[in-house]
């Protein structure tokens, strides 16, 4: 009986070394990958002539060339 205890302990000592391995690797992934995203992100939304934000930047500039230019 005592064989298989230990191999059964083996066995879970093998997928819990298996399961903190990939842990590491996927957690290492995402805090190298996340401040390249935030990153990206912040680039994005300082672009004005993004096709999204295009129309406000046109109505904001003719409101202010009206104001600072009446005809």
């Amino acid at each position: 009986m005592m064989p298989l205890k230990n191999g059964v302990r083996q066995v879970v000592k093998i997928f819990l070394t298996t399961l903190a391995l990939i842990t590491i690797s996927v957690f290492t992934r995402v805090v190298v990958a996340v401040p390249f995203v935030f990153l990206a992100l912040a680039m994005r939304a300082f672009n004005p002539f993004r096709p999204t934000q295009l129309p406000d930047f046109l109505v904001t500039k003719t409101v202010v060339n009206n104001f600072l230019y009446p005809e």
